[in-house]
């Protein structure tokens, strides 16, 4: 049964200005802080973001913006964006991140039994 849906969509360009302290976890910083050039960071920053407002608005626990660090969205082998902080730990979490010119796009299903 699905318990909630999220999606989210930002311009990249936006993320020139925004602290990466204030989207991203320990984990996501640290491979923020691994990326060489700039663009790359930016895509990065607002895609994650994107990810966790759509987690945030399909969260039947009441998260809000500020509790963007304590969300850790991490890839599997594959590529695929997974909720790696165990947020809703009876649930089951279905993300995927997209990025296309200047935007990106997250969206967050989350269903249980």
């Amino acid at each position: 049964m699905i318990k909630g849906i999220g999606v989210d969509v930002v311009k990249v360009e936006r993320f020139a200005k925004i602290a990466p302290e204030h989207v991203l976890s320990t984990a996501e910083l640290a491979l923020y802080r691994s990326f060489g050039i700039e663009s790359r960071k930016r895509e990065f920053l607002a895609g994650r973001f994107a990810v966790k407002e759509a987690i945030i608005k399909a969260s039947p626990t009441g998260l809000s913006v500020k509790s963007m660090p304590s969300i850790d969205v991490a890839n599997d082998v594959n590529g695929r964006p997974f909720l790696a902080s165990g947020q809703f730990p009876s649930l089951r979490v279905w993300l995927s991140i997209s990025h296309e010119a200047d935007v990106a796009v997250g969206l967050c299903v989350i269903e249980s039994d």
